[in-house]
C-alpha cells in the first residue's frame, strides 16, 4: 500500500511540474503574440502565408498524426478490445493528416501545381488548392477550430474527472488530453479568437501564430499519449512499473 501511495505521489508531483511548465510556456506565448499582433510591420517573415510559421504548422500536424499512430500501435488497451475501438484514435490520425494536407495545399507548392481557374477552387482567396481558404468556409473554419480547442483541451479533460465518464472513455477508447495541457489549449483558443483576420490586407495575420500554437498543442497531446502507454484512455500505470507498461486497473 505504501508503494502504491508513493507511486501515485510521484506521478502527481510530475504532473504538477508539467502543468506549471505548460502554464509558463503558454503565458509567454500569449504575451509574445500580443506583442507581435500590436504592430504588423515586422511580421512579414513570420506570419505571411507560406512563411516560417506555416511550414512549422505543417510539420507539427504531421508529427501529431505520427504520435497518435504510435500511441495506437503501443496500446495494450486497444489490443485487448475489439477492432471498432481503433475508430476514435484513427479519426484523430486522419484529422491531423487533413490539417497537414491543408497547410501544404495538398502538395501544390511541392509539385508546382496550378490552381484551377474554374470551379469552386478558383474562388480560393489565396489562389491555392485547399479548402480552408474558400470564402464560404473561412468563418466556419474559425468556429470549428475554436470549439475543437475548448472541447479537446478543457471540457473533456474536466468532465472525465467524473468516474462514470472516465469509464465510458475507457470502454469506447476515446483519446483524452492530459490536464497538464489545459494552459496551452486555452491560451491557443484565446489567440485564435483574437483579431483572427487582422492585418490580412498586408498579406499576413496573427492567425498564423495561433495556428502554429494549435499544431504544437495537438503534437504534445499525441506524443504524450505515445510516450505514456494508454494514458490517452485514462488508464493509470500499474504501481511499480514504468509508464510504458500501463495496463487497465
Amino acid at each position: 500500500m505504501s508503494r502504491v501511495r508513493r507511486t501515485r505521489g510521484q506521478a502527481l508531483t510530475s504532473n504538477v511540474r508539467q502543468l506549471i511548465l505548460n502554464l509558463v510556456v503558454t503565458v509567454s506565448a500569449v504575451l509574445f503574440f500580443l506583442f507581435v499582433a500590436s504592430d504588423p510591420n515586422p511580421q512579414g517573415t513570420w506570419l505571411r502565408e507560406g512563411g516560417v510559421l506555416e511550414d512549422a504548422q505543417a510539420l507539427l500536424f504531421f508529427l501529431a498524426a505520427v504520435g497518435f499512430f504510435m500511441a495506437a500501435r503501443r496500446s495494450d488497451h486497444l489490443k485487448q478490445g475489439q477492432l471498432w475501438r481503433y475508430l476514435p484514435i484513427t479519426a484523430w490520425i486522419l484529422l491531423m493528416l487533413v490539417f497537414f494536407g491543408e497547410e501544404i495545399s495538398w502538395g501544390q507548392r511541392i509539385f508546382g501545381l496550378e490552381t484551377p481557374t474554374t470551379g469552386v477552387l478558383s474562388t480560393n482567396t489565396q489562389n491555392e488548392i485547399n479548402l480552408h481558404n474558400l470564402p464560404f468556409l473561412r468563418r466556419l473554419k474559425v468556429h470549428f477550430v475554436n470549439y475543437l480547442l475548448i472541447t479537446v483541451g478543457l471540457t473533456l479533460p474536466l468532465l472525465t474527472l467524473l468516474h462514470p465518464l472516465k469509464r465510458a472513455v475507457r470502454f469506447f477508447a476515446i483519446p483524452i488530453s492530459s490536464l497538464i495541457f489545459v494552459p496551452i489549449f486555452v491560451g491557443t483558443f484565446f489567440m485564435h479568437d483574437y483579431r483572427v483576420y487582422s492585418f490580412e490586407e498586408f498579406g499576413y495575420s496573427p492567425r498564423e501564430y495561433s495556428e502554429t500554437m494549435m499544431a504544437l498543442a495537438f503534437a504534445l497531446f499525441a506524443w504524450h499519449g505515445a510516450d505514456n502507454r494508454d494514458s490517452l484512455f485514462l488508464i493509470p500505470p500499474r504501481p511499480g512499473r514504468s509508464p510504458a507498461a500501463n495496463l487497465p486497473d
